[in-house]
Parts: C-alpha cells; sequence; structure tokens
C-alpha cells in the first residue's frame, strides 16, 4: 500500500476511476477525466467508524504529556455524578459541501466511548504507533491506520482510504452579506491557466469559473450552485497554493 498523509493527492480519485463504467470497459479518451471531475459529486458522507476515529484520535492528542490522576488535567474535565464529554463538530475538508456532524467522547483513548450524532454509542480504543502509524479499535473490531496532522487537518488513513477531517468553525460574521459568501478554495497547488469569469457574473451549476493547471493536467473549477462572482483573488499566471480562496460567490438575492 501506498500512504501520503499531510499534502493533497489523487489516490482516492484514481481508485475510484477505476470503478468507472467507462474504464472497466476500455472506453477511455483524452476527455475522460475531466468529464469525471466535472461531474456532481454525490456528496459521499463521512462513515462514523472514521469519524469516531477522529474523536478518539482528538482524545489522544488532548491527553497530558505526562501520566495525571487530576480532573483538571485531563480532556474529560469534571462535574458533580459524571465526566465531561468532549464535544467535537466534525467536517470534511476535502470537497465542498456535507454539513459538520457532532461528535461526543468520553472515556481515555484506550477505553472510549464516542457518539456520532444521534446513532448508538460506541466503544473505541486506539493506540499511537510509530511514524504515525495507529492501531484503532471500533467495536472489538481492530485495524491499522496512519494518522497525521497538517496545520486544522487530520488526515486519517483506514481501510484502504484517506479522509481529511477537521473541527468545524462556527461562522462569526456579523454582516449578513458577506455571511451569505461562498469561498470557493483551490484543490491543488499549480498555475491559474484561464479565469472565464468576471466580476458580477451570474453563474450556473455545472460552469466553468477558473482552470488550474499542475504536472501538465488542468482541472476546471466550477460552481456547484447558481450565484453571482463577488470578487476575484487571483489572475491567469498566478501561483496558488492547496486550499488558497479563488473567488467569493454570492448567494442569489443577495
Amino acid at each position: 500500500d501506498t500512504v501520503i498523509l499531510g499534502v493533497g493527492t489523487n489516490l482516492d480519485f484514481l481508485i475510484d476511476l477505476t470503478c468507472e463504467p467507462e474504464v472497466v470497459a476500455g472506453r477511455l479518451d483524452t476527455e475522460l477525466v475531466e468529464r469525471v471531475v466535472t461531474r456532481p459529486a454525490a456528496g459521499a458522507a463521512v462513515p462514523d467508524p472514521v469519524l469516531a476515529a477522529y474523536a478518539v484520535s482528538r482524545l489522544l492528542e488532548l491527553q497530558p504529556p505526562a501520566p495525571s490522576t487530576s480532573p483538571w488535567d485531563i480532556p474529560s474535565g469534571w462535574r458533580l455524578g459524571d465526566s465531561a464529554p468532549l464535544r467535537l463538530s466534525v467536517t470534511s475538508s476535502a470537497g465542498p459541501g456535507g454539513e459538520p456532524c457532532a461528535v461526543r467522547c468520553w472515556g481515555t483513548p484506550n477505553a472510549a466511548q464516542v457518539q456520532v450524532g444521534d446513532g448508538p454509542v460506541r466503544e473505541v480504543a486506539i493506540a499511537r504507533g510509530a511514524e504515525g502509524r495507529v492501531l484503532l479499535t471500533v467495536d472489538a473490531v481492530t485495524q491499522h491506520g496512519w494518522r497525521a496532522r497538517a496545520g486544522d487537518r487530520v488526515w486519517l488513513h483506514l481501510d484502504g482510504r484517506t479522509w481529511v477531517l477537521q473541527e468545524a468553525v462556527r461562522a462569526r460574521e456579523s454582516d449578513p452579506e458577506r455571511a451569505a459568501r461562498i469561498e470557493v478554495r483551490s484543490p491543488m497547488p499549480g498555475v491559474v491557466l484561464h479565469v472565464l469569469v468576471d466580476v458580477d457574473e451570474v453563474v450556473e451549476p455545472g460552469q466553468r469559473m477558473l482552470v488550474v493547471e499542475a504536472m501538465k493536467m488542468e482541472h476546471a473549477i466550477v460552481s456547484d450552485r447558481p450565484a453571482r462572482v463577488n470578487e476575484l483573488l487571483v489572475r491567469e499566471g498566478d501561483q496558488v497554493r492547496l486550499d488558497e480562496l479563488l473567488v467569493r460567490l454570492d448567494e442569489p438575492g443577495t
């Protein structure tokens, strides 16, 4: 297996591509990748065991550096009658869309209880290994995985797939017009090859707004909804980083 964490890769996309009916049937052409990339995403939800793994790995991060029996030093805190759960609002940062999911976690990393949303409480344990390896047990099923952190993102590799997760930040924008804006970010580092829209232009779902090139491969940045271009932050020829802000859109009617 090849596992790369902490930087963006297209390994999961390549795995999915091999399952495409056209690839399976051998009907390949130079526009296949662009058709697959620009196809409306199904918005696959992050599996509950992955969210549980994120929560218990966060619990592991928050443990004091040395063993402690003080209730003031441990993440579960202290209250009369019971321990306070670690409450998280987790979202996938690998793609657009997806609502944050509430996750609660009690106990210690080697004997935790985790509840995802209103689902059942799961028995979860995690142990840290060398070079980012983790040993994860969810409901008595144990598997090896990998974990890495890059800024506020946590990369988890489980069951042959990589998930990029982070804690959702609640919007604190007091200006309702700015709060309604949608941010479009670069899915990879590269060069802005084409800017295909103008400020104040109305865009439709699926419309190409920019093209970013990396290693001779072009990636179209498309709108996933009807909107108006409020601000263009890049020009043709600009170098952009992974997750760099490219365009701000307004919701229709704002």
